[in-house]
């Protein structure tokens, strides 16, 4: 093998390889934002479980995984989201609606945000859905 032919494999595989690592970074953020929809999932259950034994939402100021929220009997494991559920009036009834939001603590999409109401509408600008 000539030095120009090892040249060109080489610039082949770098190729190759700057192809694969962008690949599998999108694969990892993928893989996050779905840890964040397992989250907020558990949470919307949990929420909706206390509001038909309460009548209300409860409201979690910002938590990070893992952690275990008593009231709502929800174990979170993320440890690259914060967790929050604000909780709104609906005709002068307290916590009578809720967002859960999950927001990046890390990394390149660090403060993109994932979110869901009590009704299951998702919403958010995290780009990996």
């Amino acid at each position: 093998m000539t030095i120009m032919e090892l040249l060109i494999s080489l610039m082949i595989a770098g190729i190759i390889a700057a192809l694969t690592v962008g690949g599998f970074s999108k694969a990892v953020e993928k893989t996050r934002g779905r840890e964040a929809w397992a989250g907020i999932q558990q949470l919307h259950a949990a929420e909706k479980a206390y509001h038909a034994q309460f009548d209300e939402f409860y409201p979690v100021s910002e938590v990070s995984g893992p952690r275990t929220i008593s009231p709502l009997k929800v174990a979170l494991a993320q440890e690259d989201w914060i967790f929050k559920v604000e909780t709104a009036s609906v005709n002068g009834v307290a916590n009578q609606s809720c967002l859960i939001t999950a927001t990046r603590t890390s990394g390149a999409y660090e403060n993109q945000t994932v979110t869901m109401t009590n009704e299951g509408t998702q919403g958010g600008d995290w780009v990996y859905r």
